[in-house]
């Protein structure tokens, strides 16, 4: 890993050297599997990018953002390693950013009162009420 460390950290050095390429079989649940992922240092981070697209189907969240976006970034080569070693497991985190949420709302909780005070006024309320502004 030192060495491909080393072969992307000149990407963002070497003005001849844009991106590190690596023609690779992408897992089963991917389509097409032949894809060029791509590495890339930018000034405070490391990007990952695919050409071409492909649709993936599973639940390693760096490949659903790879399929989705077609590249993905962090803000370390740790990271970037971590992601690239588990690229093929399933249900792999991404570890880009801490500001993103563990849960998401559970709207099946959510649950809307049956009767309500409020009312959705009708139009000629509303003009009614601006016209004595």
């Amino acid at each position: 890993m030192l060495q491909l460390k080393s072969y992307v950290d000149m990407t963002g050095s070497d003005p001849q050297h844009q991106s590190y390429d690596y023609e690779c079989l992408f897992p089963e649940n991917c389509n097409p599997r032949e894809i060029c992922l791509s590495f890339i240092k930018a000034a405070d981070k490391y990007i990952f990018r695919v050409n071409p697209h492909f649709r993936y189907d599973g639940s390693n969240s760096v490949m659903g953002i790879l399929a989705d976006t077609g590249a993905v970034s962090f803000s370390s080569w740790q990271d970037a390693e971590h992601a690239l070693r588990n690229l093929s497991e399933e249900g792999i985190k991404p570890t880009t950013s801490n500001a993103t949420p563990d849960t998401l709302t559970n709207w099946d909780e959510i649950s809307v009162p049956e009767a309500s005070e409020l009312k959705t006024p009708s139009f000629e309320h509303l003009k009614e009420r601006l016209q004595k502004m």
